[in-house]
């Protein structure tokens, strides 16, 4: 069979030779656990994690170091483990036995001068590779530059029998190849699909709370011109543009990281027990503009960018709670403590 043909680790268990998953999403909350149980447990010596961009390797490596400490995560591993804490690193040095190399797939190349062949040809079957935004692998680059053409190389770099690698997952929240999805991919009903059937809005409009998060906030609004023009639910007032038309040059986009909030409406119980200030984590290029009154909250990334809007029973957050720690976990509760009194 096709080696890298879209099975995954539905039981729990890494498969072998299959590096797309396309149920999961990335940015290292799904990544971290499968990097440091296996190495924990012994089953593998060290871990290579691809990223498609230096931007989300910076944001994966970030994750990592973030997440090496979780007390949830550590609880996981056996007191006998093998490796208990991995060192993070990078194909700027050797990477040995015990380590965890987060990496672009430009690095894999052998005039970047990084150490992935030294370091990993030979070690295929005990080497975890772990390939976020995966569906890269499979799809045609759009554009001609040559980050586009060693994106290309990205499956060839997998197969590649003088590493040999066997044990190999994929991660990717755009589960297509070109316009269709993965074919285990179970259920294909779009969100698009739910928007034109007005399944989402028909239930916020009876009054259901609603809380869209990052892009599923950016779809609440009227219009997003991400990728061309969109009609959005309109349930909240505004449009989504590139961040790039206020963000100062020498910032990069896309904002990927924690950053602070200013929260404008005090009397939100989206907030409630959350002071000015706190520090939530984000992660995108595009943000709601023109909100008028439905603005709860902004964050400064060299200018104001829309962090929150509520209006009645709806609510967005651009940042992402899930990823935002004790912050994060208090909002969530708020969200579900809304509607129950």
């Amino acid at each position: 069979h096709d080696p890298l043909g879209g099975g995954a680790a539905h039981d729990g268990v890494v498969h072998q030779n299959h590096p797309l998953a396309p149920h999961h999403r990335h940015v290292g909350g799904q990544l971290e656990p499968h990097a440091q149980i296996a190495l924990g447990l012994g089953l593998v010596e060290r871990v290579l994690v691809l990223a498609p961009s230096l931007t989300i390797e910076a944001g994966l490596t970030e994750k990592f170091e973030s997440l090496s400490s979780d007390p949830g995560l550590k609880a996981l591993i056996p007191e006998e483990a093998v490796i208990r804490n991995p060192s993070i690193v990078t194909a700027n040095e050797t990477v040995k036995v015990g380590d965890l190399c987060v990496e672009n797939i430009h690095a894999v190349y052998q005039n970047t001068g990084s150490s992935i062949e030294d370091s990993f040809a030979g070690t295929g079957e005990d080497t975890l590779v772990l390939n976020d935004e995966a569906h890269h692998i499979f799809n045609r680059p759009s554009g001609r530059t040559s980050e586009d053409r060693n994106i290309k190389k990205w499956k060839e770099f997998l197969l590649d029998e003088k590493y040999g690698f066997r044990y190999m997952l994929g991660f990717t929240g755009t589960a297509y190849l070109e316009n269709e999805y993965f074919p285990d991919v179970i259920f294909r009903y779009s969100l698009r699909q739910a928007i034109e059937d007005k399944v989402v809005k028909n239930e916020a409009l009876k009054g259901k709370p609603l809380l869209g998060i990052c892009v599923g906030m950016q779809m609440l609004f009227d219009r997003d011109l991400e990728y061309g023009e969109h009609e959005g639910l309109g349930l909240i007032r505004g449009e989504v543009r590139y961040i790039g038309e206020v963000v100062p040059k020498g910032l990069k986009i896309p904002e990927i990281g924690w950053n602070s909030l200013r929260i404008l409406k005090s009397e939100s119980r989206l907030f409630k027990g959350i002071d000015n200030g706190a520090y939530v984590y984000f992660v995108h290029s595009y943000a709601a503009f023109d909100c008028g009154g439905s603005l709860s909250a902004v964050t400064d990334y060299g200018a104001d960018l829309t962090a929150a809007v509520e209006d009645g029973n709806i609510y967005g957050t651009q940042f992402h709670p899930e990823k935002s720690g004790a912050i994060g976990l208090r909002i969530l509760k708020n969200f579900c403590e809304i509607g129950v009194d």
